[in-house]
C-alpha cells in the first residue's frame, strides 16, 4: 500500500508540474554528464570553482553549435540545405573517359549523355540530354537546346568534378592490385570480373595485376572457360613476373593445377592463355595457393 500511493503521489506531482520539470532534468542530466569531466579537469590543477565553470562553458557552447546548425533543419529541412549535385559516370575501361555514358544532376535538373556502359569510348561529339525532372520526371522531353544556361552550368560542374577525380593520384588510372600471398586470403581466387582486359565474354583476354605481399612457391589452379574448352589438345601458356612456363593440356580439360609457380614480393602481372589452333583465349579462373 505505501509503494502504490508512493507511485500515485509521484504521478500526480509529474502531472502537475509537467510544463515547468524539463529545465530541471535538463539541467541534472547535464550536471550528471559533467561531473566527470570536471573531476578530470580539477585533477589537472585547477580549483573546483574554475573546472566547474570550464566544463559548463564548453557544454553550453558545443549546445549552441548544434542548435545552430541542426535546429534549422529540424523545424524546416529546405531552410538552409545546401544544393547538392550527384554525378554518376560508369563505363567499361581501364580509363575513364570525358563525357562518355555519364551524368550530373541536382533537385530538379539532370544532364545525360547515355552513350553506352559495355563501350570503352564513344564517337563524334557528344550527344548531351537534358530533363527538368520537377516538370517531367519521366525524361520524356530534352531541353538541351532551349536551356542554354543551365546546360552550361551543368555541364561546367561535371567538368569540374572531372578534373578532379582525374587528379588523385600520380598513375590516375592505374589498377588497383590484388594482394596476394597473405594469411588473411589464402587461397585468392581470381576470376575475370578481376582481370584487366578487353572484357569478360568467353574467349576474351586478360591479365590480373597482383601484389606479392611475401616472396613463395605457389600452387595456381586454372579453370578453363565453360562451354570453350578446346575439344582437341591445347597449349596454356604462363607468365608471371621473370617466371614463363607453357604446358600441353589434354583436350576436354577443365581444370589443373600449376604447381611451385615461383613468385617474388612486389607488383606482378598473371597472363594465363590458351593456345588452340593459333588462337589464343582467356582462362576463366585462376585460385592461387601459397605454400
Amino acid at each position: 500500500m505505501i509503494w502504490s500511493a508512493v507511485l500515485v503521489a509521484l504521478v500526480a506531482f509529474l502531472l502537475v508540474f509537467s510544463e515547468i520539470l524539463p529545465p530541471f532534468i535538463f539541467g541534472a542530466a547535464i550536471a550528471y554528464f559533467c561531473d566527470p569531466v570536471a573531476d578530470w579537469v580539477e585533477r589537472r590543477g585547477l580549483s573546483r570553482l574554475a573546472a566547474t565553470a570550464a566544463v559548463l562553458f564548453m557544454a553550453i557552447l558545443i549546445f549552441a553549435l548544434l542548435a545552430v546548425a541542426v535546429l534549422p533543419l529540424l523545424l524546416d529541412p529546405e531552410a538552409k540545405a545546401k544544393p547538392r549535385q550527384i554525378v554518376i559516370q560508369s563505363h567499361r575501361g581501364n580509363e575513364v573517359v570525358r563525357y562518355h555514358h555519364f551524368m550530373i544532376r541536382n533537385k530538379r535538373w539532370k544532364l545525360v549523355h547515355p552513350s553506352g556502359f559495355g563501350k570503352l569510348n564513344f564517337e563524334g561529339e557528344p550527344e548531351f540530354e537534358l530533363y527538368d525532372l520537377m516538370n517531367d520526371p519521366t525524361e520524356q522531353n530534352n531541353l538541351v537546346g532551349e536551356n542554354e544556361k543551365v546546360f552550361k552550368r551543368l555541364k561546367k560542374a561535371y567538368d569540374k568534378w572531372f578534373d578532379d577525380v582525374s587528379s588523385t593520384r600520380p598513375d590516375n588510372y592505374a589498377a588497383p592490385r590484388i594482394i596476394i600471398g597473405t594469411p588473411h586470403e589464402n587461397p585468392t581466387a581470381l576470376t575475370r570480373q578481376d582481370w584487366r582486359g578487353e572484357s569478360w565474354r568467353p574467349k576474351s583476354i586478360g591479365n590480373w595485376q597482383l601484389e606479392v605481399a611475401k616472396a613463395g612457391l605457389a600452387d595456381i589452379e586454372v579453370i578453363f572457360e565453360p562451354g570453350v574448352i578446346p575439344a582437341a589438345p591445347f597449349e596454356l601458356a604462363l607468365k608471371v613476373q621473370d617466371h614463363a612456363a607453357s604446358q600441353a593440356v589434354p583436350g576436354g580439360t577443365e581444370r589443373l593445377i600449376l604447381t611451385d609457380v615461383p613468385l617474388t614480393a612486389g607488383p606482378a602481372t598473371l597472363d594465363l592463355e590458351v593456345i588452340a589452333d593459333n588462337e589464343k583465349q582467356g582462362v576463366y579462373q585462376a585460385i592461387v595457393t601459397f605454400k
